[in-house]
Order: structure tokens, then C-alpha cells, then sequence
């Protein structure tokens, strides 16, 4: 993200979706992409939420546990800020 932001996220284990709210952060890329050959990920949707953020949804081929969470801020020459998650198959 290009400035810190806050976020909240619900790994909902029964569908394998991982959701991310940004809520002061528009989203930028495709706002849809299918991963065919990716092992554990099976697809993303990005929409505008009613705050003018965005509402994230990561879809997981399989059972999936979030393992790892982080936010990091702008360092050195890279000037984004990043919300990091780590997700592996349960």
C-alpha cells in the first residue's frame, strides 16, 4: 500500500476464504484473478467496500490456516508499506 493503513482480517476455515478489509486503501490491480497452477491458491476478488477501501476475498483450493501476519512500513528505497499474510495448507 502506498501509506500505512489499517486492516482487519477472518480466515473463515469452513469456505477457505481468507477476508482483509482495508478500509482506506483503493485497490490498484485486476480486481479479480483466477491461479490455476498455484497449489493452494484458487482465486482473489477485490471490490470497494462503502467506507471507499476495499473488501478482499482470497479463495484457498483446500483447507488453509493463517500461520503469520504483518505490517511493515516504508524502509530505504522502497517507498510502500506492505500487509503481509502467510497462509499454508492445514
Amino acid at each position: 500500500v502506498s501509506a500505512a493503513t489499517p486492516f482487519s482480517y477472518n480466515m473463515d476455515v469452513r469456505k477457505n476464504v481468507l477476508v482483509i478489509q482495508l478500509p482506506n486503501a483503493r485497490w490498484g490491480a485486476e480486481a479479480k484473478r483466477v491461479f490455476d497452477a498455484h497449489p493452494l491458491l484458487m482465486a482473489y476478488l477485490a471490490k470497494p467496500n462503502s467506507s471507499g477501501g476495499t473488501f478482499l476475498a482470497i479463495k484457498m483450493k483446500r483447507s488453509a490456516a493463517l500461520v503469520f501476519k504483518a505490517k511493515y512500513g516504508a524502509s530505504g528505497s522502497n517507498a510502500n508499506h506492505r500487509i503481509v499474510f502467510d497462509v499454508t495448507p492445514a
